[in-house]
């Protein structure tokens, strides 16, 4: 912590800009995997539908 008080206001802009940058990637990252997991949860509701009207 102190070796960010002793930044000046430019190098401290440009860290709060990184940790923000890394804050937003691991967010898209969390919405590109629960996207993934829907699309996989569709695809294997479609299947099994598919197999029991396949059974009747």
């Amino acid at each position: 912590m102190l070796a960010i008080e002793k930044l000046d206001v430019a190098e401290k802009r440009q860290g709060l800009q990184l940790l923000d940058a890394f804050i937003e990637r691991g967010q898209l990252k969390r919405k590109a995997q629960a996207r993934r997991g829907d699309v996989i949860l569709l695809r294997l509701g479609h299947q099994q539908g598919e197999s029991q009207s396949g059974q009747a």
